[in-house]
C-alpha cells in the first residue's frame, strides 16, 4: 500500500463570496455565463475556448460515476500535471494510489453534488517533517447533462506557495513510497 509524505490537511470549506483570487472570479464569471438562468451549466455549453489558457492549465473536469460513488477524470490540465508530476486525465479517483487523497477530494465533489452549487475549499498541504508547504484553494464548479443533477464538475485550483522554492513543484514532496499491505 502506498504512503503519502505528504498530504492535505486543515479543509476548509470556505463561503463563496469570500472568493479573492483573480483566476478564480474569471472562473466563476465564465461559469456563471455558460450557466445563465440555471443552477449549472449544460455540459454541452462548456467552451473551453473561452477559457484563458493561465486558467485552464490548473483546470480539471471529472465525471460524476454511479451519483458521485466514484469520479472519471475527463480533463487534467499540464498545469496540474507539471504541479503534482503526474497526469490524471482518464483515471478513476478510486484508482488514485493515495486512498486519503481522494477521500479529500470526493468530500469537496460530493458537497458540490448535494448543493448543485459553486464551492470553493481550502486545503493546507503539509509534509510531516517538514510542516506546511502550500495552500491549495479549490473552486469547484457543478456541472449537468440534464436537469437531474450534477453529472461533471470543473474545478479551478490555485496553490500559494509557503516553503516552496520559486522552481519546486508539489511532485518533489509527493515522494511515493510502496510498502507490503
Amino acid at each position: 500500500m502506498p504512503e503519502q509524505k505528504v498530504h492535505a490537511t486543515r479543509v476548509a470549506k470556505l463561503p463563496i463570496e469570500s472568493l479573492e483570487v483573480p483566476e478564480m472570479i474569471q472562473m466563476l464569471e465564465i461559469w456563471n455565463d455558460w450557466r445563465a438562468e440555471r443552477p449549472a451549466p449544460m455540459w454541452h455549453d462548456v467552451n473551453f475556448m473561452k477559457i484563458p489558457w493561465p486558467l485552464l492549465s490548473t483546470t480539471s473536469v471529472v465525471d460524476v460515476l454511479d451519483g458521485g460513488e466514484d469520479f472519471y477524470y475527463r480533463y487534467w490540465g499540464v498545469g496540474l500535471t507539471n504541479l503534482f508530476g503526474l497526469d490524471r486525465t482518464g483515471v478513476r479517483m478510486s484508482e488514485h494510489p493515495i486512498i486519503a487523497s481522494h477521500q479529500v477530494r470526493n468530500k469537496q465533489l460530493d458537497a458540490v453534488i448535494e448543493g448543485r452549487c459553486p464551492k470553493l475549499f481550502l486545503a493546507t498541504i503539509e509534509r510531516p517533517d517538514f510542516g506546511s508547504v502550500a495552500h491549495k484553494i479549490n473552486l469547484r464548479l457543478p456541472i449537468m447533462d440534464n436537469p437531474d443533477g450534477v453529472t461533471k464538475i470543473l474545478s479551478k485550483c490555485e496553490v500559494d506557495r509557503i516553503n516552496m522554492e520559486g522552481s519546486e513543484d508539489l511532485a518533489w514532496y509527493y515522494p511515493y513510497e510502496y510498502v507490503d499491505a
